[in-house]
């Protein structure tokens, strides 16, 4: 027997990773959050199953580039659907215009998150400068929700997200959630350097104030 099941069919209508799953004798749930990108569960225009559809493979694409396609797919009206393997599904009768959206994307410069420090599992940050940070990140980030479109706020949440990838990891706190902070940092500042729409800078700016919530 089956529980709740996300509205992408069990994967991340943003980034299309699969959403966590939790078994529980014969139910299974899933996740709240995308463990990749962070983001909820959240309605999208989603495409059934139909003779009339292409696939598109974006397994070797960025987190990045994922967002800025399904975004931008969302802005123009068109349903989609992921599938494992981060494999996008789109109607045959637009793909020409989606191929051309993926190209576009495909070539645009995008800021990759940097590799985390080499040694962060030393005892973490000493100093206070990482928690410090993390308290910048999530004030921008928090501005940055009620107006994606500010430069200003626009800029102070590129900037505490450079400072975060460049810090070690506070003290106390699991290396892998650093690392997902980071990344998530990193995310909303490549899409504020793009200039991504509103929708996705808000989106991502508020999954990134909801996983720091917890720690500042």
């Amino acid at each position: 027997m089956n529980g709740p099941r996300s509205p992408s069919n069990g994967f991340c209508p943003r980034c299309g990773a699969p959403f966590p799953v939790e078994f529980k004798g014969e139910w299974w749930e899933t996740g709240a959050r995308c463990g990749e990108c962070g983001v909820g569960s959240a309605p999208q225009h989603f495409l059934g199953p139909s003779d009339g559809e292409v696939h598109h493979a974006l397994g070797d694409w960025s987190l990045t580039a994922r967002t800025a396609v399904t975004s931008a797919l969302l802005e123009l009206d068109i349903a989609y659907r992921w599938e494992a393997g981060l494999v996008l599904v789109v109607p045959e009768a637009v793909d020409d215009h989606v191929g051309r959206l993926l190209d576009e994307v495909d070539g645009a410069p995008t800021a990759e998150p940097p590799p985390p420090p080499g040694d962060l599992d030393h005892g973490g940050d000493d100093d206070g400068s990482a928690q410090a940070a993390m308290a910048e990140l999530f004030d921008a980030a928090d501005r940055l929700v009620r107006a994606p479109a500010d430069p200003s706020r626009g800029e102070a949440a590129v900037a505490a997200a450079a400072t975060v990838s460049s810090s070690a990891c506070p003290y106390g706190l699991e290396l892998s959630r650093w690392r997902e902070i980071q990344r998530l940092g990193s995310t909303l500042a490549a899409e504020v350097a793009a200039a991504a729409p509103e929708a996705a800078v808000a989106a991502d700016a508020d999954a990134l104030r909801q996983l720091l919530r917890n720690y500042v």
